[in-house]
């Protein structure tokens, strides 16, 4: 059976709903679509309280998402999902409320009949594609990629600039927290076990002019249960 998220989405006209296999513009409703079907669906937000967590960003973010050929790369991933598996991809973007609170949101994932094994693992490729899409739309990323130590094992790496003082370490910490999540699919696939993210915050040093910028880096690491730990927590 279908999910039961709890939202309440404001006005059809509002919402978005696109197919992913095939031309990004195939617009279709929800009514009459699937009967007696199964949906894995997971639920992605726009960072709260931003001014550019807004409708037409949403929609920017989602139809470069599929203009890009995300439909064909979940294929590529997931090569046993039939036709009809991929005409159920979906990605919408929304504005209601969610959770009891006011919300720009995606939903994305698959919808099926019958068995499909793969479900989850589909829907946690989407919803990490998506968080991935909208992490690169908010944060200014100086550099990202596997970097190589002579002491110790390869690490993804991506460095950013942070709107957030370095000292509001809790408001820092959610973050990069929130950068993690959408990064670390992309670390494991690249078969790494750890990574690494520095935050830098522009420092005037008191003056009015721009002469240096603070940062703090968070070391993310797997460990052999293969889960994923921060170091910062282990210093604890």
């Amino acid at each position: 059976m279908p999910r039961k998220l709890g939202l309440n989405i404001r006005t059809n006209r509002e919402m978005k709903l696109f197919r992913l296999w095939g031309p990004w513009w195939a617009i279709i409703c929800l009514s009459g679509c699937i009967q007696h079907s199964s949906v894995e669906q997971r639920v992605v937000e726009l960072p709260a309280g931003n001014t550019n967590s807004t409708m037409d960003t949403a929609a920017r973010i989602g139809k470069a998402l599929i203009g890009s050929g995300f439909g064909a790369d979940v294929q590529k991933r997931f090569p046993n999902l039939s036709q009809q598996h991929l005409h159920g991809l979906y990605l919408t973007w929304n504005i209601g409320n969610l959770q009891g609170k006011q919300s720009v949101f995606f939903l994305t994932g698959i919808r099926f009949s019958g068995s499909l094994p793969e479900a989850k693992a589909v829907a946690e490729y989407c919803e990490a594609r998506v968080k991935k899409a909208v992490v690169e739309k908010f944060i200014r990323t100086a550099k990202t990629g596997k970097m190589d130590f002579p002491n110790g094992d390869s690490a993804f790496v991506m460095e950013y600039q942070t709107s957030i003082p370095i000292e509001n370490m809790a408001a820092l910490r959610k973050e990069v927290d929130w950068i993690w999540d959408a990064l670390r699919m992309e670390v494991e696939d690249a078969k790494l076990k750890n990574g690494v993210i520095r935050a830098a915050h522009p420092d005037d040093g008191g003056g009015g002019l721009l002469t240096h910028s603070k940062g703090h880096g968070f070391v993310f690491t797997k460990h052999a249960d293969g889960k994923w730990h921060c170091l910062e927590d282990e210093k604890k």
